[in-house]
C-alpha cells in the first residue's frame, strides 16, 4: 500500500475513534498542574513486613495514596502497589496520583513513581498525559514528555502523529524524535510514516538506537551500514558509537576493526573500543597494560580503567596506581583517579595526595578536596586550610559552594564570602544563581539584583545560558525578563541550540520574530552556519536569500569549509557562488587543506592542475601553511606562486618546517632565498634556537 494512502487511512481511523471515545479529551484535573508542584511530602515511616504481606494478599485494596505506597518496606512492594492502584484508576485518579508523586522529596523515588504513572495515563488519556508533561512541574525534565510520545506511538501511531502536527516547531521536533524511538528502527514502515507526516528526520538518539539494534543482530552488518552513510563525518560519528557499544559486550573483541575498509575509521573504532573496554572490565585492561613495555602503554586507556576501578574497589585501584610507572603527564591522570577514590574513602585519597602531589598549585590535593566537597562539604572546608596558595583554597571553597547550592542556595552564598579572589567569587556567584534559578527563578533574580553591575550582568547571562541548555522553551519565554544586552546574547545561543538539538526549521521560525531588528542578519548567519555542519546543501539554498553581499559571501565561506570535509568536489562547485576575491581565496584554502587531509594524492593532482593565478596561489599556500605538502617537489611548487609576497611567505614557512626535519636542506634553502638582512638574521636566529634545543634534548 502507498505510504501516503496508509497514513491517510490511519488518520481517518483516529478521527472516527476520537468521536467514539472521550478519553482523548484532557480532563479538567490537569488545571492543578498550572502551578509548580513542590516536593514537600514528608518522609514516611515503613510498616512491618507482616502488614505489607497482608496488604499484598488483598491486592492493596486498602491503599489509595502515594504516601501509603511509600510506607511499604521494599522497593518492589512500593512499585507493585503503585502499578496496582494506578491500574484500577481512571484518568482523573491517575492524575491525582501524579500530583501526589510530584511531592515526593526523594528524587529517585519521585522519578520512578512518575514514570509509571505517566505510562498509565498515556494508556487512558494520552492528551492529558501530554498536557501535564508540559506543565511547569515537569517540563524541565523532558523525559516525561518523551515517555508519553513513545508509549503513544506504540499504542496508536496515527493518533500520536495527528497530535504532533498541531504543536509548535519545537514540540513537533521533540515528538518526532520520541516517535522514532517508538518505531524501533529507522528502516521500517513506522519511521517512514513519521517522516512523511512531520517532515523531520531522525536525530542523534534515534540514529544511535538504530545502530545498536543492527549491532545486536550482526556487528558486520552494522559496520557495512556505517560505511554506506553518505558523509565522512557521519561515518566517523557512527563508527565511534559502534566501537563504544561493541566494547560493552563480553562476546565481542576489537578484531571487527579488521573489517573496516577505511584506515582512519578503523583507528577511530579501535580507540573508542579500547576506551570503553577499559571502563567495562577495568582490571583486565590494567593487567594487559602492565604486561606491555612502557612505550606501548596507552596512558589514556590505563587511567580510564583506573578511574572505573576506583569507583568499584578503591583499595584495589590504589594498589594498581602504585604499580603505574611515572611518565610525563601521569600526575594529571593520577589526580583524576584519586579524586574518584575520594568520593568513597576520603582519608585514603587525602593521604595519597599529600604524599604524591608535587605540583606547585597542589592540583591533586585540590581535586581530592573538591570531590570531598560533594559528600562532606564541612570536611572539605576544614581541610582547605592545609593548602598553601590562596588560589587553591578558593577553588575548593568554590566547589563546596556549588554543591551546597543544589539544596540550599542561601547557605551557599554565605560560603562564597570565604573566597578571596574577586573574579572567582563572581564566577561562582554566576554558577550558584544558575542552579538556584532552575527551582526558584524569582528568588535567584532577587539575589542577583543586590550584586554590583558587572557581576549582575555576568550572573544574568549565566542564568540565561543554563536555561538555554536545560529548557530552551523556558529560555525563550524568559527572554523579556533580561536586560537587552543579555537577551541579545541569549537569542544567538538559543538559535544555535535549536539547530543543534532540534531542527533548522525551528531555529528559522524562532529568528523570524527578529526579522525587522538589526540583529537579524547575525542570527541568520548563525543558523545557516550551524546548518552547514549537518546539511551543507540546504545551507547553500538558505544563503541565497541573504540580501547583504558581504554577509552572504562570509556564509558561503563557512558552508564550503563544511562541504570540504566530506565532499571536496562539491565544495569546489560551490566556490562559484562567492563574489568577493578575498573570500573566495579563503574558501579555496579550506578546500585544499581538508582535501589534502583525506586524500593527499587526489588533492595534489587537483592543485597541480589548477591554472596559474590567485586561486592556485591560495591552495598552495594553504597546504604549505598547514604542513601538508612536504615532498621533493614542494619547493618547485612554491616557485609557481605568482604573487611574490605569498611566494616568499611560503618559502619562509617551508624553511621553518625543514629546520626540524632536515637541517641541511633548511640551511641550503636559506642561502638560495632572496631576503633582507633583517629577515635573514631572524631566520638564522630561529635556526640556532632549534639547534640548541636539539643539543639540550640530547644532553
Amino acid at each position: 500500500m502507498d505510504r501516503r494512502i496508509q497514513l491517510a487511512a490511519l488518520l481517518v481511523g483516529v478521527l472516527i475513534g476520537s468521536v467514539a471515545t472521550i478519553v482523548l479529551k484532557p480532563a479538567p484535573e490537569t488545571e492543578r498542574f498550572a502551578v509548580l508542584v513542590k516536593p514537600d511530602m514528608p518522609t514516611v515511616t515503613d510498616i512491618s513486613v507482616a502488614e505489607a504481606e497482608s496488604l499484598r494478599a488483598g491486592r492493596f485494596e486498602n491503599i489509595s495514596t502515594i504516601e501509603e505506597t511509600l510506607a511499604l518496606p521494599t522497593d518492589f512492594a512500593e512499585t507493585e502497589a503503585l502499578y496496582t492502584i494506578a491500574g484500577r484508576a481512571d484518568s482523573g485518579g491517575v492524575q491525582g496520583l501524579i500530583y501526589q508523586a510530584a511531592r515526593i522529596q526523594d528524587r529517585t523515588d519521585r522519578q520512578a513513581a512518575l514514570f509509571i504513572l505517566f505510562l498509565r495515563l498515556t494508556e487512558l488519556d494520552p492528551k492529558s498525559a501530554l498536557a501535564i508533561s508540559r506543565t511547569p512541574s515537569f517540563r524541565s525534565d523532558t523525559r516525561y514528555e518523551n515517555e508519553v510520545w513513545t508509549a503513544w506511538g506504540r499504542l496508536n501511531l496515527a493518533a500520536a502523529l495527528e497530535e504532533a502536527t498541531t504543536g509548535t516547531a519545537a514540540q513537533k521536533n521533540f515528538a518526532a524524535q520520541s516517535l522514532y524511538a517508538s518505531a524501533r528502527g529507522l528502516e521500517n514502515e513506522a519511521s517512514a510514516l513519521i517522516h512523511e507526516a512531520l517532515g523531520i528526520r531522525p536525530g542523534r538518539g534515534a540514529k544511535v538506537q538504530h545502530l545498536y539494534a543492527l549491532a545486536d543482530l550482526s556487528p558486520v552488518d552494522a559496520i557495512r551500514y556505517v560505511e554506506s552513510l553518505p558523509s565522512i563525518s557521519e561515518q566517523r560519528q557512527h563508527i565511534g558509537w559502534l566501537g563504544t557499544y561493541l566494547a560493552r559486550s563480553a562476546n565481542v573483541n576489537s578484531n571487527f576493526a579488521g573489517l573496516i575498509q577505511s584506515s582512519s575509521l578503523r583507528r577511530h573504532f579501535e580507540q573508542t573500543f579500547d576506551m570503553q573496554a577499559a571502563a567495562t572490565d577495568p582490571e583486565s585492561a590494567l593487567k594487559k597494560a602492565l604486561a606491555l613495555p612502557n612505550s606501548a602503554k596507552s596512558q589514556q586507556h590505563v587511567f580510564a580503567a583506573l578511574q572505573q576501578l576506583a569507583s568499584q574497589d578503591p583499595t584495589k585501584a590504589m594498589e594498581y596506581l602504585e604499580q603505574m610507572p611515572t611518565t610525563p603527564g601521569a600526575e594529571r591522570h593520577q589526580a583524576m583517579v584519586v579524586a574518584v577514590i575520594a568520593s568513597s574513602d576520603p582519608d585514603m585519597a587525602l593521604a595519597w595526595a599529600r604524599e604524591h602531589d608535587t605540583s606547585s598549585g597542589q592540583t591533586m590535593l585540590v581535586g581530592v578536596l573538591s570531590q570531598i566537597a560533594q559528600t562532606d562539604p564541612q570536611l572539605a572546608l576544614a581541610e582547605v586550610q592545609s593548602l598553601d596558595r590562596p588560589q587553591s583554597r578558593d577553588r575548593v571553597v568554590s566547589a563546596v559552594a556549588m554543591f551546597v547550592a543544589q539544596s540550599n542556595p542561601e547557605e551557599a552564598i554565605q560560603v562564597l564570602s570565604q573566597i578571596s579572589n574577586e573574579q572567582m567569587r563572581s564566577s561562582s556567584s554566576s554558577q550558584i544563581a544558575a542552579a538556584w534559578a532552575q527551582t526558584d527563578f524569582d528568588g535567584a533574580l532577587n539575589w542577583v539584583s543586590s550584586l554590583d553591575e558587572k557581576t549582575r550582568r555576568r550572573t544574568l547571562e549565566s542564568i540565561g545560558q543554563s536555561f538555554v541548555h536545560s529548557d530552551v522553551d523556558r529560555a525563550i519565554d524568559l527572554l523579556t525578563r533580561f536586560p537587552n544586552q543579555v537577551s541579545s546574547r541569549l537569542t544567538t545561543q538559543i538559535a544555535q541550540n535549536l539547530v543543534q538539538s532540534r531542527s533548522t526549521d525551528e531555529a528559522v521560525s524562532f529568528i523570524s520574530r527578529y526579522k525587522d531588528s538589526p540583529e537579524f542578519d547575525q542570527l541568520q548567519s548563525v543558523v545557516i552556519g550551524m546548518t552547514a555542519s549537518t546539511d551543507p546543501a540546504r545551507a547553500m539554498r538558505m544563503a541565497e536569500n541573504v540580501e547583504d553581499q558581504q554577509s552572504r559571501d562570509q556564509i558561503y565561506n563557512t558552508i564550503i569549509g563544511q562541504q570540504a570535509i566530506s565532499d571536496p568536489h562539491q565544495a569546489l562547485q560551490s566556490l562559484n557562488a562567492i563574489s568577493s576575491p578575498e573570500m573566495r581565496a579563503s574558501a579555496m584554502s579550506q578546500v585544499a587543506v581538508y582535501w589534502y587531509s583525506s586524500d593527499p594524492a587526489g588533492a595534489a593532482v587537483w592543485i597541480d592542475g589548477l591554472p596559474r593565478g590567485a586561486d592556485r596561489d591560495s591552495a598552495i599556500m594553504a597546504t604549505i601553511s598547514a604542513g601538508r605538502r612536504n615532498g621533493e617537489n614542494t619547493q618547485e611548487l612554491i616557485a609557481t606562486i605568482d604573487d611574490p609576497e605569498r611566494r616568499k611567505q611560503a618559502t619562509m614557512i617551508r624553511i621553518q618546517t625543514l629546520m626540524y626535519s632536515d637541517r641541511a636542506a633548511a640551511e641550503q634553502l636559506i642561502d638560495e632565498t632572496q631576503m633582507t638582512d633583517q629577515e635573514r638574521e631572524q631566520v638564522q636566529k630561529m635556526l640556532r634556537s632549534v639547534g640548541s634545543g636539539y643539543r639540550m634534548s640530547i644532553d
